[in-house]
Parts: C-alpha cells; sequence; structure tokens
C-alpha cells in the first residue's frame, strides 16, 4: 500500500529521499523555510511547500498546514548549533504539538550522533549521555519532544553525511593542521541513510518498535588521519596535516559508534558500509 509521507526541511538528505520515496510511487510533500527553496523543489517535481519555524502562529493554526495531512512525518531539521541557534527544540516541539492536533500516525526525527559528544570508547543508543555540554542537552531535549509523541515515533541519530556534492575529500584545508589523527571516523552515505529511514518508515511492512532510537552509521571506523588523506589523495588535493597526538589537546580521544541495532531490527543493509571502498571509486 502506497504511504503519504510528509519531509519537513527537506534539504540535502530530505531531496533524495523525496526522490527515492516518489519513484516507488508514495505521495510525499516537502516543505522548506523559504519560497526559493520550495520553488527549486517543485521544479524538480516534489510537492513543496513554505514553512518557517519557529512558528508564531497558534498550535491549531499551524496544524493546518498542508504536511499534515501526511499520515508520516520525517523531520530533517539541522539544529544549527555551530551557527548559534539554540532553539532547536522549540521548533520540534511546535511540530509534535501540530502533529498530535492534525492526526499524523507516525513522526520520525532525523537526529544527529553530535548527541554522543564527550563520550569516548565504543557508543550505542544505550550509553548514557554526557549533559555537560549544551549541544547534548539541546539535541536530547528535541528528541523527548518526539518520543513523547502519543503515537508512533522514532528517532535516528545519523553519523556525518557524505555522498553526491559532500565529497569528505573537501571537508579539511590542507592550510591548517588537525587534531585527533587517531581518532575514528563516524560517517553514513546519503544511500544508506535514505535506505535507514525508508526502513523506519515500514516501506518493506517489517515491524518498527515504537519509541526506538536508530544510529545510522557505517561499519568504516579507520583512523580521521587515513580517511581524510585518502579522501582527499583521490581528488588530486593536498593530503590534510594533523597534529601528532602527543602534542595534542585531544590526546587522540575517540568514540566508536554502533549501528549494530538498526542493521539487526530494520534488515537493512548498506550499499556503502565499506566507505575507503566508495572514496577509491
Amino acid at each position: 500500500m502506497n504511504k503519504t509521507i510528509g519531509i519537513i526541511g527537506c534539504g540535502w538528505l530530505g531531496t533524495a529521499l523525496a526522490k527515492k520515496l516518489l519513484s516507488a510511487n508514495h505521495q510525499v510533500m516537502a516543505t522548506t523555510a523559504s519560497d526559493h527553496s520550495s520553488a527549486n523543489l517543485i521544479a524538480k517535481g516534489i510537492n513543496c511547500y513554505q514553512l518557517s519555524l519557529p512558528s508564531n502562529l497558534l498550535v491549531r493554526e499551524m496544524a493546518k498546514h498542508p504536511v499534515f495531512t501526511m499520515s508520516q512525518l520525517v523531520i530533517c531539521l539541522p539544529p544549527r548549533l555551530k551557527q548559534g541557534q539554540n532553539n532547536y527544540p522549540e521548533k520540534i516541539k511546535q511540530l509534535v504539538s501540530a502533529a498530535e492536533i492534525a492526526g499524523v500516525q507516525q513522526i520520525i526525527l532525523i537526529s544527529s550522533t553530535a548527541v554522543y559528544n564527550g563520550l569516548s570508547g565504543s557508543v550505542d543508543e544505550q550509553t548514557l549521555l554526557d549533559f555537560t555540554a549544551d549541544k547534548v542537552q539541546i539535541i536530547h531535549e528535541a528528541e523527548q519532544h518526539v518520543i513523547n509523541f502519543s503515537r508512533h515515533a522514532n528517532v535516528i541519530r545519523l553519523a556525518g553525511l557524505i555522498g553526491p556534492d559532500r565529497h569528505p575529500g573537501r571537508f579539511l584545508s590542507a592550510k591548517k593542521l588537525f587534531p585527533n589523527p587517531a581518532g575514528v571516523v563516524n560517517m553514513i552515505h546519503q544511500q544508506d541513510a535514505v535506505g535507514v529511514i525508508e526502513a523506519v518508515l515500514n516501506i518493506q511492512h517489517q515491524p518498527i518498535p515504537n519509541k526506538a532510537i536508530f544510529n545510522g552509521v557505517s561499519d568504516t571506523h579507520v583512523t580521521r588521519k587515513e580517511f581524510y588523506q585518502i579522501a582527499a589523495q583521490v581528488l588530486n588535493l593536498p593530503k590534510p596535516q594533523f597534529i601528532s597526538v602527543k602534542n595534542s589537546d585531544k590526546q587522540g580521544v575517540s568514540k566508536e559508534i554502533l549501528g549494530d541495532k538498526a542493521k539487526e531490527l530494520l534488515k537493512v543493509s548498506f550499499v556503502y558500509n565499506d566507505l575507503i571502498s566508495w572514496l577509491e571509486l
């Protein structure tokens, strides 16, 4: 049976998701913050409406927005913490409240593995968080608004996103020194991120636990130095240079984010689980 799916914040990842869902004949409606972005998506064949957040509308008025007529919502809003914004939880709360009134059946929040900031070693969805950093508190609060939704709710914590137009070889400049060369990378290709979202949307009719949190991350956990130097080399760019561990304030502190839960419960199979091989394609 075809599904009706709203994508709130249809940017780089949301657009890839929308195209994949439309190719499977699902009904998709997207939102962006600007009319210009909406027009660009409409030109690509994606039904889109403008929605600015946080909204000054009363929740009951906001719930009349067309996107809340969809039975499932995927929230792809970036927290924008690096831009100094701290209203991410407010935005998510407004969306959840509007979805409650409108009768939306499922909300999926695309969150970030940045919620594991401050941790080291192997971490998974059950690992206790370190709330000493403001960004951890902000992301966690937003996640909890979704988890508290009265109907079906899930959170997907995506690792660093790479893929078309986001090649990691361009992430680090060769003009400066970077710390923590021995720290491992935690990343996921756009196509595999879309696959995880599709699975939580239950496209294949695989039972999805309510209120479950999933990490979306590949099994490639090589060192930062190895990964970024290979990434730059395949683009014929100067290799980024790293400060040796003995001179680094971080002293090689690293965390490896595990994605076993998603692969086991959702039965997803990654196309680009080996990101080194993808780099060298």
